[in-house]
């Protein structure tokens, strides 16, 4: 069993030995191509990659590396770089030096810098770091802030192995055990939402194992110990996380598994040499594989492998010593490799803003140009604005002119007859009364057409508006009837007002009138003899009602709807007893509707005749 033991030891030494150099020959490339690279954006992945590669086996080039990445994103004002070796540095000042003044000074630089570039992974990560630092310096209120920024930020990114960490980091900054164990339990809440990361699962198994034995509850220690070992000795063999495995290692002494942390501990041996972690990781990968040979009465090879680890160490410091003179060796050219590249920063940048000039220049000179464009093309536009507008004010007036020729002179020729009959005195009393009738009719007929006109022209000219108020249309109503009485009476029509006594709505009273006076006007006009006209108002809602003129007679036809609503179309068609039209009516009436914010229905009613609706606002809100 000691030969096969020791047998395997060397097996798993001689790995580690060969992954080592396979690391140490990738590091080697990109430092030779570090010394080529003259694309300042490569020169930045490349350090950053190194800087990330050494802060793993080797301090001092993580930190000389981590100068320079300083150094050149400081020149050519890159913040994420900046930040990103300030976060390597406070590692190494604090992990390797001891020296938490100046970890806690780069930590803070880098924390600036990612809230300057608004990376939440970075302000993260940096919280977490400034936590660690203030831990270890005996600061545990700052560190607890530190953790629970740290925590914000996770939650902001959905980062949970983040917040399982920060709250094991709170736990372990407080004194008082219960409030330990709540963060260490609310730890344990975090990783229901990643149940498959199985590194921090683990972690807060063993950190709850390692509470409970400290308060003497060996019982629930011993449960979060099998828990954790069940969960990771799955992975021996399959794994590399250097934590996880001094974790089972840990563990397996714990438990008296002595057996497994002998394999365990080889495991890590092997990857010490690897990475070259002879720090720590080497070092509690012999002194487990020791201790468990020890306990398991295996004394003389205990004592082989502290003295293989010895020697190792000797051979692992005199290669440290050759290193430090190749370095010392390469210095002298990398300080000068190192001015140059910054002289060739310098340069690039001067070329930039060179070039950026000229595209200033010729951006500008294109801004303007296009603005001269721009302006032109506005002026031809109102140009022709103002052409279209004056003819379409020499068709309106073309129109006027038509209209008032066509409808006016009719009832001023009636006017001019009848003022010849009184001249003349051939009139009798009865013909007094029935001409005077006829004057009425023609002075209203006459005032509606002009009031019609006057709108019109306005609608053309887009010169109406109206101006709303809150009036009774009840009185309006009533007002109105009272006006045109004598034209349904000749006719011998029958109105029906059923407008309820006060119902108020919200409109311009004078374009209600217009409004109103058309739609009457035409119920009149092509309600037969002894027909009827129904006058009648409903409530649709709080907001809305609907004025409704029905009349008796011939219904409209669907195509005369069309017409009547075509702008482009002066439609017009005789009443009952012949009464002429302008054609200007219903078109100016539902404009004047839908300046009112309502609506015009024209339609055939269930029994015979028409129906005319408007929707009408009767209140301002």
């Amino acid at each position: 069993m000691t030969r096969c033991a020791a047998a395997f030891f060397i097996l798993f030494i001689s790995l580690g030995v060969r992954t080592h150099a396979q690391s140490i020959a990738t590091t080697r490339m990109l430092e030779a191509e570090l010394q080529q690279c003259r694309d300042t954006t490569r020169i930045i992945q490349i350090l950053t990659t190194l800087v990330q590669e050494f802060n793993v086996f080797d301090a001092d080039k993580c930190f000389k590396y981590g100068q320079l990445l300083w150094s050149i994103g400081n020149t050519i004002g890159n913040n994420r770089a900046k930040a990103d070796a300030a976060f390597y540095l406070s590692g190494y000042y604090h992990f390797d030096l001891n020296d938490s003044g100046e970890a806690l000074n780069w930590a803070l630089n880098a924390l600036d810098l990612y809230i300057a570039s608004r990376d939440s992974n970075g302000i993260m990560q940096t919280n977490y770091r400034l936590a660690h630092i203030n831990f270890d310096n005996k600061d545990p209120k700052i560190a607890i802030s530190c953790f629970e920024e740290s925590i914000k930020w996770a939650n902001a990114i959905n980062n949970h192995s983040m917040i399982v960490m920060a709250y094991v980091g709170i736990g372990d900054a407080l004194k008082d055990p219960k409030a330990q164990l709540e963060q260490y339990e609310n730890a344990l809440k975090a990783l229901e939402k990643i149940p498959n990361d199985t590194i921090r699962v683990s972690q807060v198994y063993i950190t709850l194992a390692e509470y409970y034995w400290e308060q003497n509850d060996k019982k629930k220690a011993a449960e979060y110990y099998e828990r954790f070992y069940t969960l990771v000795s799955p992975m021996v063999g399959k794994t590399r996380d250097v934590e996880l495995l001094e974790m089972l290692a840990r563990v397996c002494m714990q438990t008296n598994r002595y057996d497994e942390c002998v394999e365990v501990a080889n495991i890590m041996c092997s990857i010490g040499l690897s990475s070259g972690q002879s720090s720590w990781i080497l070092e509690k990968g012999y002194r487990y594989l020791a201790e468990a040979h020890h306990r398991n009465g295996n004394d003389s090879l205990a004592f082989r492998v502290m003295q293989t680890y010895i020697d190792l160490n000797d051979s692992l410091n005199q290669l440290k010593f050759s290193d430090r003179v190749l370095d010392k060796l390469s210095k002298a050219q990398s300080e000068y490799e190192y001015k140059r590249k910054e002289q060739e920063v310098e340069l690039l940048q001067t070329k930039t803003k060179y070039e950026n000039t000229i595209a200033y220049v010729l951006l500008t000179m294109i801004l303007l140009l296009c603005g001269v464009i721009y302006y032109l093309f506005r002026m031809r536009k109102r140009e022709n604005r103002q052409n279209q507008k004056l003819e379409q004010l020499n068709q309106t007036k073309d129109k006027l002119l038509s209209i008032i020729s066509h409808d006016v002179r009719s009832p001023i020729q009636a006017l001019q007859n009848i003022i010849r009959l009184f001249e003349q005195h051939i009139a009798t009393k009865e013909d007094v009364m029935t001409v005077t009738q006829q004057v009425n009719a023609s002075v209203q007929s006459m005032a509606q057409g002009l009031d019609n006109l006057f709108y019109w022209a306005q609608n053309q000219q887009q010169e109406l508006k109206a101006y709303p108020e809150l009036f009774n249309l009840s009185e309006l109503v009533q007002a109105q009837l009272g006006q045109y009485m004598p034209t349904w009476d000749k006719k011998g029509i029958t109105v029906h007002n059923q407008m309820p006594p006060y119902q108020f709505i919200y409109a311009d009273l004078l374009h209600i009138r217009l409004i109103f006076n058309n739609i009457l006007g035409n119920a009149i006009k092509f309600t037969p003899k002894k027909g009827n006209i129904n006058i009648a108002f409903e409530k649709v809602s709080d907001k809305n009602g609907i004025l409704r003129i029905e009349n008796t007679g011939e219904p409209i036809r669907e195509e005369d709807i069309h017409m009547i609503f075509d702008p482009a179309i002066r439609y017009s068609r005789p009443g009952t007893n012949g009464e002429p039209g302008s054609g200007l009516g219903l078109s100016l009436t539902r404009d004047l509707v839908v300046l009112n914010n309502g609506n015009l229905y024209i339609q055939k009613s269930e029994g015979k005749g028409t129906v005319v609706s408007v929707q009408i606002r009767l209140s301002k809100q």
